[in-house]
Order: C-alpha cells, then structure tokens, then sequence
C-alpha cells in the first residue's frame, strides 16, 4: 500500500554485501544498512524493492521518485555484484507493470573503493564484468 503522507523523502538505503561487515569503515548515514546473508534478507529486500516500486509509481509521491527509484549497494565483491546485478534484473522486470514509472528513473549503484569489481578474479575479469554491469545500466561510484 503507498505511503505518500509518511514518506520522508530518505527512503533508499545502502546494503553491505559479503561474509564480513565492513560498515565500521563507512561514514555515519542516516540511511539503513541492510546485511545480506540468509533467504529472509532477501526476501526482505525483494519486498523493500516491491514498496519503493509501489510507492513510486502513485502520483503523490511524484517529487519523491528519485529517491525512492535510487538503489546503492556497498561492496564490489562476489556477493555486493551478484546483489546489484539481481535488484537491477528484478527492478527491470517488474517496470512494466508500473505505468508510471520508466527505466530512466531508476538509478542503481555499486559503491566501491577499488580500481575495478570482483578483485578476486583479477584486473581482466573485474574489469570486463564492470563493463558488463555498465551496459546494464548499474552505475559504479568509488568511496
């Protein structure tokens, strides 16, 4: 159900990705940090993902769309990667069934403070999987 009367214009969040927390070396936010580790995590986002896209889309939260289509994950790893590129699969998806709302106005993207993605595969693969998300339409901004 849309939340137009409550909402406070800081709806989207950060999500930190991986098997250690590294948000004690982030700055403070006023946004949330959502850990992804078991199914209910994700099922919690898909559902976080669904209300943003709902709200959205009403015609009383239209000064609101950027910040509630506005979608940051953390952390240019195996697990922040496959997160980012599965919010941008389902957020591309699940457009069409918003009229109001279009591809352009949703932003999603990978924050990370390394040269390129996936370090653990080394230069070539990171950076041509980065060039992958590129064209997909995830943006990547360092720390």
């Amino acid at each position: 159900m849309p939340r137009c009367a409550s909402h406070s214009g800081t709806s989207f969040g950060r999500l930190g990705c991986g098997r250690r927390d590294h948000s004690q070396n982030t700055p403070p936010s006023a946004f949330p940090i959502w850990p992804r580790r078991p199914l209910g995590d994700a099922i919690g986002l898909r559902n976080r993902l669904i209300e943003h896209l709902e709200e959205a889309d009403t015609e009383c939260a239209a000064n609101d769309r950027e910040s509630l289509l506005t979608f940051v994950v953390a952390g240019g790893g195996f697990a922040g990667v496959e997160t980012i590129g599965s919010i941008n699969d389902f957020l591309k998806a699940a457009l069409p069934y918003y009229p109001n709302l279009t591809c352009e106005m949703v932003r999603v993207i990978l924050v990370d403070p390394g040269e390129f993605v996936l370090p653990e595969l080394g230069e070539q693969l990171g950076r041509y999987a980065g060039r992958k998300l590129a064209e997909r339409g995830v943006r990547r901004n360092g720390c």
